[in-house]
């Protein structure tokens, strides 16, 4: 896999940091590893100068948790899920997080190939209201999948 930088197969990664020991969950990963990842999966959406615009006025680096956010949609994964069995201490944590995240990324078919940074989730997320039939319904913008909302959650005026 070529990185964004020029570096091939992680070595970039591996080079940067050492892995932090309290790396088990997306939502703990250091944000060095979450932007180099990121930037892995997806050279041109996630740049650095891309990146730069999820930074928060007043701050040096990314939001965590717009990156978490972001990582949740293109991946798929639950931010509390386990993802190494080996709690980081392994010098490989990152390339197998590399790989298991380019597996989803590819499976999902790419979803940040389009998306903008900083995210629109009213545009860009999973879900959107919409009346199919009379019907107000939630539904899924990849799945097509479509629900109807029951009326007694609407407030009659």
């Amino acid at each position: 896999m070529q990185l964004a930088g020029g570096s091939v197969d992680g070595a970039e990664l591996r080079a940067s940091s050492p892995v932090h020991k309290n790396f088990t969950r997306l939502s703990n990963m250091p944000l060095v590893h979450t932007q180099r990842g990121l930037s892995a999966l997806e050279p041109i959406s996630f740049s650095a100068a891309q990146l730069k615009t999820l930074v928060e006025r007043g701050s040096r680096d990314c939001s965590r948790s717009a990156l978490i956010q972001t990582c949740e949609f293109i991946l798929d994964w639950d931010p509390d899920m386990a993802l190494l069995d080996t709690h980081g201490r392994d010098p490989n944590a990152i390339n197998e997080w590399l790989e298991r995240a380019t597996q989803s990324y590819t499976d999902l078919g790419g979803r940040a190939k389009e998306l903008q940074l900083p995210p629109n989730w009213d545009k860009h997320g999973f879900y959107a209201v919409e009346v199919v039939c009379g019907t107000i319904c939630l539904v899924n913008r990849y799945t097509k999948e479509c629900v109807a909302i029951p009326s007694k959650y609407f407030q009659h005026t």
